[in-house]
């Protein structure tokens, strides 16, 4: 299995319902994430869940840089 369907598995596995977007190039990510799981949280309360859900990529050294996006439906605009 990819390391891309990896994570997104991951990602799924951890913010069910959420709407996830990825973009992987090499070791690389970009994640947007619009959940529910984010209202009431500051920035930083919401990328430390992200990065809880792909810690072992990172730890693994598969993913090196990832950029995060999480916010809530009321806030796409």
């Amino acid at each position: 299995m990819s390391l891309e369907r990896r994570i997104e598995d991951a990602l799924k596995s951890g913010f069910v319902d959420a709407e996830i977007d990825l973009d992987l190039q090499g070791n690389k990510a970009l994640v947007q994430i619009v959940s529910p799981v984010f209202v009431g949280k500051s920035r930083v309360q919401r990328s430390k869940l992200v990065y809880q859900t792909i810690d072992e990529f990172i730890r693994s050294g598969e993913l090196h840089a990832v950029t995060i996006k999480a916010i809530t439906q009321d806030e796409r605009g």
